[in-house]
């Protein structure tokens, strides 16, 4: 039999698995800009410039010569508006969710919480055994 203690740490272990398993990926296009921007998750766009720095934007359009857009959610209350002008810009990257490899990390946390499982029962049993 498992130990109680065994259980809260295999649950601890499923939902830790399952919570941090949400894989994403930046995909980058290089200059020149595209028009439309391509959005992303939680319409955040990453800008690489030409000084080497990089610029996050959120729901960002192009307005004219520039990239106009907000430097946080445009919900926080502190959101301000900031703008970069597209000849400075290199590339724009925005996060997208990768479904195969989230599907892959939760069937690995899956197998390895079962592993744990049966380690846990079985180290019970030869306890129990030898006895």
């Amino acid at each position: 039999m498992v130990r109680p203690g065994a259980w809260h740490r295999i649950r601890r272990l499923l939902l830790t698995s399952s919570v941090a398993t949400a894989c994403t990926s930046m995909r980058v296009q290089t200059a020149p800009v595209p028009d439309p921007l391509p959005t992303g998750r939680k319409g955040e766009l990453r800008l690489s410039l030409r000084s080497g720095a990089n610029g996050y934007l959120y729901d960002a359009r192009i307005t004219g010569d520039s990239i106009v857009g907000f430097d946080r959610p445009s919900q926080d209350p502190r959101a301000e508006r900031v703008a970069f002008l597209t000849a400075d810009v290199t590339a724009v990257a925005v996060r997208k969710g990768d479904a195969f490899k989230t599907v892959l990390a939760v069937v690995a946390g899956t197998v390895a919480a079962f592993t744990f499982i049966l380690l846990a029962a079985c180290a019970s049993l030869l306890s129990a055994s030898s006895s």
